[in-house]
């Protein structure tokens, strides 16, 4: 078993065709008389490549590349645990659900913004208009903005104002 260019829990070995490893730290170790089965082994050991998912000899789930070297006899694995193997897709996905939902956080807080700006001069027309209705001809619609909503408030006090001076001349 060796590290080489795997992280803290990768390891490469080679296994012949009886499914002995043959070695690394594993070779001549009593514990595997009858060989060592793996899907990846056993695959390799079969004469086919591949990368695979499966649990390793020591039933720990990795992420498995395998193949069989026919000119030596023996089958190549490598293997990364998958807790590992995984965590940079796993940190890249809470990263995102962050991103998100700080996105959604501003994204809120920012319409919900905007639509007070907009309704809030539409609602002080509207309280004008309903003081203006009851007979409180004195009122007037404050001008807030120079946009539409400000040329309707404009427009608003001058009927307001048409209104005064029709009733001021019965």
């Amino acid at each position: 078993m060796e590290h080489i260019g795997t992280e803290k829990t990768g390891e490469t070995y080679l296994v012949d065709a009886y499914n002995v490893f043959v070695s690394g730290e594993r070779y001549g170790r009593d514990e595997y008389l009858r060989g060592v089965h793996t899907k990846g082994i056993d695959t390799a050991v079969q004469g086919n490549s591949g990368v695979s998912l499966y649990a390793n000899y020591a039933d720990i789930p990795v992420i498995g590349a395998y193949r069989w070297i026919d000119a030596l006899g023996v089958a190549l694995v490598t293997e990364m645990h998958q807790t590992e193997a995984f965590a940079a897709a796993d940190r890249l996905t809470k990263t995102i659900t962050l991103i998100s939902f700080i996105s959604a956080v501003v994204l809120t807080v920012g319409v919900y913004l905007l639509a007070n700006q907009i309704a809030q001069p539409i609602l002080a027309i509207t309280e004008t208009a309903v003081q203006i209705s009851q007979g409180d001809l004195t009122q007037s619609a404050p001008v807030t903005t120079e946009d539409e909503i400000g040329l309707l408030a404009r427009t608003f006090n001058q009927m307001t104002a048409q209104l005064r001076e029709l009733y001021a001349g019965q």
